[in-house]
């Protein structure tokens, strides 16, 4: 290694400011575990990339991946069940690879105002699998674009401009979408944001831990929150929130039918944002049907590109397209042809090999395996599930480590035994699984996250 790869890694003097002793310790844990073209690979990558502590430096430099599986250039195999959720019909599904190449050979683009067979296919496949015949479907590239949309749908058709959102949540990280996110690291400096983006608690335990460990209680106090801004803020525009929460959180059966009650009262749209968590991931197509519950809008992204494009989508009730003189999703490659057969050959995937409801049974093994670790680990404080996502929530080990300290060193150990978990997230480490994994993988993964746990107590 040289000097001027373990300064840039480690935070030397050519670049620390601003880095956190949490960034600084994971640079010098990646500048151990580095050899030949991943080093040379890293290097370049730091210099080129604007840091931050979820991006740079990056934990891998990956040479290829099939499966649910990722190789680096030192040849080391990692199990990926972090796929930043895009990889639900694993990385490299030959079905289609074989659909891009073949309408490469035909068409790759159509310029802004035309359209293309694809272009129409895929709407129609993607509001067929939704149940909802006639609502009417935008295309564009980001998470947050379709966040954009939304809120554009929102604000035209309402007259207003207020929202409501969850302390707490991601939905991107462009203008309007960092407003509606309640992470406060996430708009550190980066304000004045859009104005009037009203945030209440969520569905889960939060910050402050009055309500104890009834989850249930949380909810009862999230939907109390929703009714006060209703009632002293009569001119919201839309309620958006996850349906369900990236990192298994999954609210009551009850909640999101009162949350379309208040919605439906006050005059507002409900706007479910499926982006991480939807398309099977958590044994439904689309999480919403779960729960019985019409939105106005959902909006879907990260796996619809079936981890080879850049692919989101809006799906919005027909009634609010009633202004055809504004340009709402008005993008360069709205109709791509290319994306959108990269949209229904996923959704083809998906649907032909029955994932949701693989992801349903699996997750149910997985869940009543990872239950059972707070009764054999000190260290952990509670686990989540839904479908093939699961999560563990850490507390303090003592006068050692933090709750947050365990749950970085929990996924260092992981790595370094092979299995690649999401980045953590204050106390909480998600596992989220490729719904292609086989239980024997699923269960190798569990074993050595139980080993990796031992190894940091």
């Amino acid at each position: 290694m040289n000097s001027n790869m373990s300064a840039r890694l480690a935070g030397g003097p050519d670049n620390h400011d601003g880095m956190t002793p949490a960034m600084i310790a994971q640079a010098e844990w990646i500048r151990e575990r580095m050899e030949g073209r991943d080093e040379a690979l890293l290097e370049e990558d730091g210099d080129l990339s604007i840091r931050g502590p979820s991006s740079a430096p990056c934990l891998i430099a990956v040479e290829s991946a099939s499966g649910i599986w990722i190789t680096d250039h030192a040849g080391r195999k990692y199990m990926d069940l972090y796929g930043n959720n895009c990889h639900h019909i694993g990385h490299h599904h030959p079905q289609l690879i074989a659909a891009l190449k073949a309408q490469m050979d035909t068409l790759a683009f159509v310029p802004r105002g035309l359209t293309s067979a694809p272009s129409v296919e895929f709407p129609q496949r993607l509001r067929a699998a939704a149940g909802w015949p006639d609502a009417k479907v935008v295309s564009a590239r980001s998470g947050a674009d379709a966040i954009e949309i939304a809120l554009a749908l929102a604000r035209a058709n309402t007259g207003r401009y207020k929202t409501i959102s969850f302390y707490d949540a991601y939905h991107g990280r462009s203008s309007g979408a960092l407003s509606l996110g309640g992470r406060a690291d996430d708009k550190l400096g980066l304000g004045p944001l859009l104005p009037g983006a009203i945030h209440v608690p969520p569905y889960f335990r939060f910050g402050r831990e009055a309500l104890g460990e009834n989850h249930e209680a949380y909810a009862r106090q999230s939907l109390e929150a929703i009714r006060t801004v209703f009632e002293y803020e009569r001119d919201i525009a839309a309620v958006v929130a996850e349906t369900i929460r990236n990192g298994a959180y999954a609210p009551p059966d009850w909640y999101w039918h009162e949350v379309r009650g208040l919605c439906d009262e006050f005059g507002a749209l409900l706007i479910l944002d499926e982006i991480a968590t939807g398309l099977g991931k958590t044994g439904s197509l689309f999480n919403y049907h779960r729960y019985c519950v019409r939105p106005d809008i959902v909006v879907l992204g990260k796996a619809l590109g079936g981890a080879v494009l850049p692919l989101s989508a809006v799906l919005a009730d027909a009634r609010l397209d009633r202004m055809p003189q504004l340009n709402i999703g008005y993008f360069t490659h709205e109709k791509n042809p290319l994306c959108a057969r990269a949209g229904l050959a996923t959704l083809e995937i998906i649907e032909q090999g029955k994932l949701p409801e693989r992801a349903m049974k699996l997750g149910a093994h997985a869940a009543a395996r990872i239950a059972a670790l707070p009764a054999q680990y000190a260290v952990v404080r509670e686990t989540r599930s839904a479908g093939l996502m699961f999560a563990l929530e850490f507390r303090d080990s003592g006068q050692r480590d933090s709750a947050e300290q365990m749950s970085r060193k929990v996924q260092r150990a992981c790595i370094d035994r092979g299995l690649l978990p999401t980045i953590p997230k204050g106390a909480s480490l998600t596992f989220s699984a490729p719904l292609i994994i086989e239980q024997s993988e699923l269960d190798q993964a569990i074993d050595v996250l139980c080993d990796a746990i031992s190894a940091c107590c």
